[in-house]
């Protein structure tokens, strides 16, 4: 288990509260995404995984993420066939002619 010293230095918290109590940390929904995606480096996913154990707010916002994500549509990464016949027909008509 990191130590939150360790953890300190590998995530993005900072503390937000300068009393004597311990410290409290703001979360970058920025880095949940980046988890959701397997952006984040190993040793971070483990950092934010195991304080997600620790804190059930920040692991209900990782769930809530998840279920958006999974309601998102497909998107189709590939053109149609017809895209592809106008780009192709768009190059015919527009090249140079070989000197």
């Amino acid at each position: 288990m990191l130590s939150h010293r360790v953890f300190n230095s590998l995530i993005f918290a900072k503390q937000v509260n300068h009393s004597p109590r311990p410290m409290q940390f703001s979360y970058s929904s920025d880095y949940l995404v980046q988890m959701m995606y397997r952006e984040l480096p190993p040793e971070m996913v483990q950092a934010v995984t195991q304080m997600m154990m620790q804190d059930q707010p920040l692991a209900a916002q990782y769930a809530s993420l998840r279920k958006a994500k999974s309601q998102l549509p497909q998107v189709q990464f590939n053109p149609s066939r017809a895209v592809i016949d106008r780009i192709l027909k768009y190059s015919a008509e527009t090249a140079v002619a070989p000197c």
